[in-house]
């Protein structure tokens, strides 16, 4: 999103998820002997991550242009439950390393599901600590475990 002055050349583009090249907002782009397909007709990584690694540009841009993004904490209610306050640039922090943790299970079998939670300390190990929880509450929207097509 948002680029410009771009070659893409002498490239075979293949087994991708929707889209073999996207641009969006562009401003200058050259495409010269670019073979493009077949995409993958099966994905381990759900619609939702594919939505998401779409949205998180849009949403770095609204946080970097527009103070009304920066200073607004949101409030959910979810399963009954009101969740602290939470800032867009959190949230896109979150969501960038749920992606992340969601394309490394994927692509490098890092296997998330295998590390415990209780076995990191949320003070000695917060980085950690963050990332498990992230992954238990998202995984199963990210991970398409039935191989379905999509």
């Amino acid at each position: 999103n948002f680029n410009k002055n771009v070659l893409v050349e002498n490239m075979k583009i293949h087994d991708f998820k929707t889209h073999g090249i996207q641009f969006n907002g562009f401003d200058g782009i050259t495409i010269k002997n670019v073979d493009v397909g077949p995409n993958r007709k099966v994905d381990r990584l759900s619609p939702y991550y594919a939505h998401m690694k779409a949205l998180l540009p849009v949403y770095r841009r609204m946080v970097d242009d527009e103070q009304i993004a920066r200073d607004v904490c949101v409030n959910f209610r979810s399963d009954g439950r009101d969740d602290d306050c939470v800032y867009m640039k959190d949230m896109i922090e979150d969501v960038q390393t749920s992606l992340d943790m969601a394309f490394e299970y994927v692509i490098f079998d890092k296997d998330w599901d295998a590390l415990d939670m209780a076995d990191y300390d949320a003070t000695d190990n917060p980085v950690m600590f963050r990332k498990l929880s992230l992954w238990k509450e998202n995984r199963d929207v990210l991970i398409n475990d039935h191989h379905s097509t999509q």
